[in-house]
Parts: C-alpha cells; sequence; structure tokens
C-alpha cells in the first residue's frame, strides 16, 4: 500500500475497463496491522532475522558476492519527488565506483538498471541519474517498463517520448517514459509491408510467364513461407517489444542535438524481460537477416523497385538490434546495475540475473540491497521501531484512501494481506 503501488493499480484499473475486461477484486498485499498491541516490534525483529538470512545467502552467491554492494535503509517515507531522490541518492551512490569514474570523466555512457518487480528500480535509477548530474554531467533518465512509473516517482508527467526537464531542481537531468507497444507497433508495420511485397509476388507484373520462371516463382514462394513472417508479426517473441524500445533509446541518445547527455540511464521492466532483452536482439536481427536474404530473388521475379520501402525499414530495425546487441557487451561504454531487497525470493533472482549477465559477457560491478532495515540498535531502538511504523502506518491509510475513493478502483472488493513475520514461499 504506497502511492506508486496505487497509481499503477488504478492505471491498470482503467486500462482494464477501457478494455471491456471484468474485474471484481483487488488484492493489496503487505498491510502493516492497526492494532499491534507492541508497536510492531515483534513482526520487525522478525523481519530482520529473515534479512540476515537473506544477505548471508547473497554473500555466498559467487554471482554476487564478487559485486559491490550498496545498501539503501527502509525509510518511514515513501521516496517519492526529486528532493526525495536527491536525498537518497546521496546516502545510496557517495563513495561508490559508478560515482568515481562519473567524476574522473571516465566514458561509461549508458547504466542499464534492473531485477525483480517491486525492489525500488526506479527509484534507484531516478536517484542514479541525479547523483552523476551533482558530478556534472547532463543526464537523460529513460523509462522502457510498460508499468511507466517513473513519472510518479519523480512527480512529474515524462510521457510522450521526448525528454523532459526535470522540475523541483537546476540540475541537467532530463526524464523521458518510452511506450513499447508504440514501438513494437512500429516493428509491426515494417513486417507487414514485407509481408505484403512478399505475397505480391506471385501476381505482380513483373513476374515472368516462362515455364523456368514459374519453377522459380514457386520456389521462392515456398521459402518465403517458411520465414513465418506472419508468426512474428501476430506473436512476437516475448520481450520484443522492450529489445525494439531500448533500441529507440539508443539510436535517439547517438542522434548530434542529444550528444550532450553524457550519461543516459535506463529504467528497464523486471527480471524476466531484462533476461530476454540480452537474446532477443541477437533473435530480431537473426529473424530480418533471413528475410533480407531473399531480397534479390524478390527482385529477380517482381522488380527491384517492389518492396524496397519496406525492405529498407527491416535493415534499420536489423541495424538498431545489432547496435544493441554490442552496446549490452561494450564495457567501455556500458554498465549494469542489478537491484534487489533482503528477501530470499529477491536475492534468488538477482543471482540468475547475475549468472546470465556473465554469461553474456555485460559488465556489471553493482548490487544494490534496498528496504535494508536497520535501526542502530541501543536504548533507543526501540522507541525508533515504533516510530517508524507508525510512520508507515499513516503513509498506508494514505495510500489505501486513494485507491478506494478513486473512480477506477473503488467499485473494487478490496481484499488487505497483512505483512506477516515471515518469507512467503
Amino acid at each position: 500500500p504506497t502511492q506508486m503501488a496505487v497509481s499503477e493499480t488504478i492505471a491498470l484499473a482503467s486500462t482494464l475497463k477501457r478494455e471491456g475486461i471484468p474485474i471484481r477484486r483487488c488484492v493489496v498485499n503487505q498491510v502493516l496491522p492497526k492494532d499491534a498491541a507492541d508497536g510492531g516490534l515483534k513482526l520487525i525483529e522478525t523481519r530482520q532475522k529473515d534479512q540476515e538470512r537473506a544477505i548471508e545467502m547473497l554473500e555466498g552467491d559467487p554471482s554476487l558476492a564478487s559485486l559491490e554492494q550498496l545498501r539503501s535503509p527502509f525509510l518511514d517515507l515513501e521516496v517519492k519527488g526529486v528532493p526525495a531522490l536527491q536525498y537518497f541518492g546521496r546516502g545510496l551512490w557517495q563513495g561508490s565506483s559508478t560515482l568515481a569514474d562519473a567524476a574522473s570523466e571516465r566514458d561509461q555512457r549508458f547504466v542499464i538498471v534492473g531485477g525483480k518487480g517491486g525492489v525500488g528500480k526506479t527509484t534507484t535509477s531516478a536517484s542514479l541519474a541525479l547523483q552523476y548530474a551533482e558530478q556534472g554531467h547532463e543526464v537523460l533518465l529513460v523509462s522502457t517498463d510498460p508499468a511507466h512509473s517513473l513519472g510518479d516517482s519523480v512527480a512529474q508527467d515524462v510521457s510522450g517520448g521526448e525528454p523532459v526537464r526535470l522540475q523541483g531542481t537546476d540540475l541537467p537531468v532530463h526524464a523521458m517514459e518510452i511506450d513499447p507497444e508504440e514501438a513494437m507497433a512500429k516493428l509491426r508495420a515494417a513486417l507487414s509491408e514485407a509481408e505484403a511485397s512478399a505475397e505480391s509476388v506471385g501476381g505482380g507484373e513483373g513476374a515472368s510467364s516462362s515455364t523456368d520462371a514459374k519453377v522459380d516463382l514457386g520456389n521462392i514462394l515456398r521459402k518465403v513461407q517458411e520465414l513465418k513472417l506472419g508468426e512474428l508479426l501476430e506473436d512476437p517473441p516475448p520481450g520484443t517489444d522492450e529489445a525494439i524500445a531500448v533500441a529507440k533509446v539508443v539510436q535517439f541518445a547517438e542522434k548530434p542535438e542529444y550528444q550532450r547527455f553524457t550519461r543516459v540511464v535506463i529504467d528497464t521492466a523486471p527480471t524476466g524481460h531484462t533476461l530476454r532483452l540480452l537474446t532477443l536482439p541477437a533473435f530480431v536481427s537473426l529473424s530480418v537477416d533471413k528475410i533480407l536474404k531473399f531480397r534479390g530473388v524478390i527482385a529477380q521475379v517482381a522488380g527491384a523497385a517492389k518492396g524496397d520501402a519496406a525492405i529498407a525499414k527491416l535493415e534499420d530495425l536489423r541495424r538498431q538490434m545489432d547496435a544493441v546487441q554490442a552496446l549490452f557487451r561494450d564495457k567501455s561504454k556500458t554498465e549494469f546495475v542489478i537491484v534487489g531487497i533482503p528477501t530470499y525470493l529477491s536475492v534468488a533472482e538477482s543471482g540468475r540475473l547475475a549468472s546470465a549477465l556473465a554469461e553474456e559477457d555485460v559488465f556489471v560491478r553493482h548490487v544494490v540491497v534496498n528496504q535494508i532495515l536497520d535501526f542502530g540498535g541501543g536504548a533507543e531502538e526501540e522507541d525508533k521501531i515504533k516510530a517508524f511504523v507508525k510512520s508507515r502506518m499513516r503513509e498506508q491509510e494514505q495510500a489505501l484512501a486513494r485507491l478506494e475513493g478513486d473512480d477506477a478502483t473503488s467499485s473494487l472488493e478490496i481484499r488487505e494481506a497483512p505483512v506477516i513475520n515471515m518469507e512467503v514461499r
């Protein structure tokens, strides 16, 4: 029950209603108990023990143990808006290798942030962008996550696919959300045009009426069918939309007028999308290459001019995918930051992501662990825990009130699932 989670839930409910998809219930997880007699002491104590086990697991994982571990505390207020993100970022990133490189002008231009859903990737990305700006860089902060929580994080509308200067700071930071669906629609349009060009081969005016030409034509059409272009068009592999969106970011950042951005921070979708993102550019490039191999034979039958516009679009798509593939593995230009929280499920997923990045030869040196429960110990610890829980309760009540009062969700049956004193797995 946070403001950012509620914003995303409202957006989802609005979309489902607009599409005519019936919804009846909304489940709110991790609701703090309102009647905790001890002020939440037992709950926090148990969660801290789970946290210790998760940190031990992280430090014992071969894929994660060698990474520089950055920790951020579980704050009693939701981190939202530029001032809060700057405060959060100074505590998280000061002294890190990436900021040291930023100060020394190392050309590590692209930073890709990824991890499990709900671990604070967007907050981490935005805070890093602001810290780079404090080091003197002009920064472009981009979200390719279909959930589009970047605007909620910076408390500003950054939709529209064009950079928007962040308000509330004099730092040179621009932000933008890229819609993967819109980027995917352009791919479908290009494939549709290519498919139409291929299908027109058989009845085109350029086709020969000789027996040999007919034999060749049958062979060509059979090979064109083997491309399964329709399959790519109607049911592309998962992650294709985000691969296209990231390609758009790279293409955008390379334009002369945007060379002023010396750091580009990319906030990605959850881990599953990211893992597919590592291999999708190669798949799309190979698929397009397969199509282009028939350009000569199609031109032979249909005439050189037929399909050239579609072919040009596909060639451009292939170049973009090749550029993304190369960029991911260019250690001089790109690094990946893994974000998680101290739970078994998050650490396990972070470990899988780190292994996949290593296999794909992607440069990664940081693992960020958010939501660390640490009250300093000592005589005042109990009072600090009670104050923390009380503050989070106020935030929770405001978020739930907004959920219950919004037109998109007020008619739903809202079910609250409480935070319990162990990880559910």
